[in-house]
């Protein structure tokens, strides 16, 4: 969930197109030699950037992952 709307819960599949999937399964993304993910957000055509990546924010905030991930 990334927002209400008129009390209505708003999805991020509401608002983007989500596959659970990988591009190339050959490759791999790491940080500090630890595994990590790469995620490729692309703004909707006349969306205000800032509100994208408040909305961004706000959802990897709130999504569960492991302990360890800052």
């Amino acid at each position: 969930m990334i927002a209400y709307r008129n009390g209505a819960p708003v999805v991020l599949s509401d608002v983007a197109q989500c596959v659970d999937a990988v591009e190339n399964a050959k490759l791999a993304a790491w940080m500090n030699d630890v595994p990590a993910v790469i995620v490729n957000i692309q703004r909707p055509t006349r969306r205000d950037i800032l509100q994208v990546v408040d909305s961004v924010k706000k959802s990897c905030r709130n999504s569960k992952r492991p302990a360890r991930v800052h």
